[in-house]
């Protein structure tokens, strides 16, 4: 009886996966974030990505963005030991979170994703102006928010919120 309701459970989870759209767009935040960013800059190579925090999330962006082509790559966080660590296997250059604002006047894309319960970028840390041809992404994937959401009123700054990859998945 049980091998018999065992294969009615496979029969029908094949079932819903097939005919409905229950698995439609079931992918992650990293792999979304990372497809958003190639959708603003299509050339990886050509820009300074930096992600803060080291997690799950982070290394999963890491790995999507090294699939992707992209070669400068900044992993800062509030413990350097744990940035050193992970760098390395992306080609990544490890540099403390106490460097942040030159870490917002070198990167063209910034990802944060820490445990942080505060905000730790403030608008007043992005002291160089973004230009048309020099334009700054920000992705906040934090929660509470890592980003003070002013920045995204700085000319030629765009910042991506968790709902805004949640609504692109």
């Amino acid at each position: 009886a049980s091998n018999r309701l065992f294969q009615t459970a496979i029969y029908t989870g094949h079932r819903v996966r097939t005919d409905t759209n229950i698995a439609k767009g079931a992918v992650s935040y990293s792999q979304v974030t990372v497809d958003a960013i190639c959708h603003e800059i299509p050339k990886l190579s050509d820009c300074v990505v930096s992600i803060i925090g080291v997690n799950e999330m982070t290394e999963s962006i890491l790995n999507f963005l090294s699939a992707r082509g992209a070669t400068n790559i900044i992993l800062a966080n509030r413990s350097i030991d744990k940035a050193k660590t992970l760098a390395p296997r992306y080609d990544a250059k490890a540099v403390p979170l106490e460097e942040k604002r030159h870490l917002l006047h070198v990167s063209d894309v910034v990802v944060s994703a820490t445990s942080a319960p505060h905000t730790i970028i403030h608008s007043s840390d992005l002291t160089t102006k973004a230009s048309k041809g020099n334009r700054k992404l920000f992705f906040d994937l934090a929660i509470p928010p890592d980003i003070d959401e002013g920045i995204a009123a700085k000319p030629h700054v765009k910042l991506f919120r968790i709902a805004d990859i949640e609504q692109r998945d």
